[in-house]
Parts: C-alpha cells; structure tokens; sequence
C-alpha cells in the first residue's frame, strides 16, 4: 500500500464541508454543458489530460462541447490535440523543472529540478498563485511550492506521520528517500495483504456487498456489453473494435518522439486475424477503412495470429493526423450519457464520491468506471479494403 499524503487540506484549503466545488462525472459534465444545468458552464481549463485525443467519441468534444464553451484553456508541456481548439495554451512545467515529493514501493521520494523553468513555463503554484490575485482567491493559492510540499507531509495517516523522526521536508531533502511506516519490507506482498485494510465496510476483500444488494448486485455477475451484445447491430457490423496500449507510447506519451515512432512500425496500423482477412479479402499491409455509425479511421492492416477472430485492434496512442483519415476514437462508443449508465454506476459514485469514502486508484476508484471515464472497447465495426491500397 501507498503511503497517503494529507492532500485534502490542500484540494479543500477551506475545509470539505465548506467547499463550493463539486466533483463531475463526464456524464455530470457533458449534460450540463448541453443543458445549461444545474448552472451552465462557460469555461474549460484542462490540466494533465487530453480528452480530444485520449477519450472516446472525439466528434462529441470538437462538434457538441467546444462550441457551447466560451474559453478553452489547456495547460500541457506539449502542444496536444485538445491544445489546437484552446484559446490560451500554457507551458507547463517538466518533472525535470519543477520540485516534487512522491510515494512508491514503500518509500517517500524527494525529486530535485534538474534545471530551471525554460522560456514562459509556470509551475503549478505559480500559475494558480498568480491566476488566483486576479479572481479575488488569493488568499487560498499565496504558498510556494515548498510549502505546498510541507502542507502534503503534514499527513495524519501512519503511513506517513508514524515515521521516526518525524518527516519533514528538510529532512527529506537531506535524505532523498525515506522509508515509509508501513508493515514488512517493501515487496513483501503477502503481508501487505494480511496486515492492510481495504476500502471496504469490513476493511477485508469482499465478495459480496451488502451495500449494492437491493440492485441485485452483491455479487459480481456477467453484464453483456452494449454495442457488441447488440444482435441486430451485429449484422452491419460483425466485428468488436479495441484499442491497446503498446509498449513504446506511454498511454499518449512519446506519439511525437521520432524514436518511438520508428519502434512502432513507423505509422499507425490496425490488426486482425488471418482467419478474418481471409474472408475479407485483405492481405497484410492492405490500406484499409474501419468504419461504423460513428466514425472510420483508415490505417495499414496488419495479419496477427494474436488477434482472436471476429475482432480488430487499433493501437492506442497515435495522434489523429498521424493517420491517413479519422482516428480510433471517432469510433469508440461514448458512455457518458443518461441512456447509458444505469443504477449500479450511479450507487458506486455515490459511495464513492458524494460520501467522501473514496480509496486508492486500484482498490476502491470505481468511480472511475462510474460515467467519469469510458469503456475503450466496447464498440463494433465493419472492415473494408481501400481501392488501390
């Protein structure tokens, strides 16, 4: 288990009872920007992410969102694909800029700025700081880094406050690493599991929560997935659409690095079955078109024996220009919507979220699959040879 950082106090300097912020799911998000409801929203500013890119149904951000928003701020290290429709793009900040502290594999990591913020790049602090004066907020963004650092160390959990002697942040700058309070050695699995406590009413491994049984849901069971479960949806298009992540992009990372876009074939291609191909006549390095009722992306196919018939692969990553038409995204089914999610979803963002019993990422983050983020596979398509390809 991570040791756990006191970020509340600093994601709620006011207190969370007190605190006019409210966390959206996308579909939260999506329908009040249509609806103007329960107040209608005026502004995108997007830190760390890029949903044109990254997230499904890319038409639905450019096409339906964007032109309901009167600004559009993206702050990123690179020029990204939601970057080209922001009114303002701002430079942030490098892990090589900027001074950070960290958690992982049972120690606390203080990370050293290698050089110096190069051209108009704004570490986080001194973009808020500096945003938050102009907003009359001020006074809730007036630390430096470092004592933003300190507030994150003055944590209550035992992972953090049972270290001796206390950790501070002079002391982790002397030392570099520190071990955090947490039970066996580093990478002894199986006593993290005996000795920790789950995000969970009994803190044990549940197989069945009571919290979910008046939806029928205690117990995991199989739910057939929405377009590809659809029968007469089938017929037109016969095959299921998927995306992976492949080892020389990290997510959408390094899509631009000459390097990696070498190692990856060069170009951005998609993958089938011979069993498949054959059928379709396609060979492999054809010039194809993957299309449904959303969208096509037009790519080289390659034959893969690892592809299980009756499905294609694209890989997850590349930017939309760096395809010949369309992109993976513009045929991914989008989930945020009212029609789409169901009661099970909406329970889990409740406990989650509005009770405030949310968990680390992997153990308890349902959330994220509750309408705040969106299946990448759950999707069909139909396959055809480009002429002259």
């Amino acid at each position: 288990p991570p040791a756990i950082f006191n970020d509340i106090e600093i994601a709620y300097p006011g207190g969370r009872e007190g605190s006019k912020a409210r966390p959206l799911r996308m579909i939260d998000f999506f329908e009040a920007v249509k609806t103007g409801q329960p107040y209608p929203i005026k502004a995108f500013f997007k830190a760390a992410g890029n949903p044109v890119h990254n997230y499904p149904n890319r038409k639905r951000w450019v096409n339906e969102l964007f032109p309901k928003l009167d600004l559009i701020v993206d702050y990123d290290i690179w020029m990204t694909d939601t970057g080209e429709y922001a009114d303002y793009v701002l430079p942030d900040s490098t892990s090589l800029e900027r001074m950070d502290v960290c958690a992982g594999f049972g120690h606390i990591t203080f990370l050293e700025p290698a050089i110096e913020p190069l051209g108009d790049v704004r570490t986080f602090p001194s973009l808020f700081r500096e945003l938050s004066k102009r907003v009359g907020l001020g006074e809730y963004f007036d630390k430096t880094t470092e004592e933003w650092l300190e507030i994150r160390l003055r944590s209550q959990d035992p992972s953090v406050a049972g270290i001796t002697p206390p950790l501070t942040l002079e002391r982790l700058k002397k030392e570099k690493m520190v071990r955090a309070n947490l039970p066996g050695e580093p990478f002894d699995i199986y006593r993290h599991f005996l000795q920790s406590q789950f995000p969970t009413h009994s803190g044990r491994i549940e197989f069945y929560a009571e919290q979910l049984a008046d939806l029928g849901e205690a117990i995991a069971k199989y739910h057939p997935a929405l377009d590809v479960g659809d029968e007469e949806k089938r017929k037109t298009y016969p095959y299921q659409f998927f995306t992976g992540r492949q080892r020389f992009f990290m997510q959408s990372f390094f899509t631009d690095d000459p390097l990696m876009i070498k190692l990856s074939g060069g170009q951005p291609s998609a993958r089938m079955n011979p069993v498949d191909a054959e059928k379709e006549d396609i060979k492999d390095g054809d010039l194809i078109e993957l299309f449904n009722e959303l969208g096509k992306v037009k790519a080289i196919m390659r034959l893969d024996e690892a592809i299980p018939p009756g499905t294609v692969q694209v890989w997850f990553g590349w930017r939309r220009r760096q395809y010949l038409e369309g992109t993976y995204s513009e045929l991914l089914t989008n989930l945020s919507s009212p029609e789409s999610t169901d009661a099970l979803a909406n329970r889990w963002w409740e406990i989650i979220v509005k009770e405030g019993k949310e968990g680390p990422f992997f153990l308890g983050g349902e959330s994220a699959l509750a309408g705040a983020w969106d299946t990448l596979w759950d999707a069909v398509c139909n396959v055809r040879k480009v002429n002259g390809g």
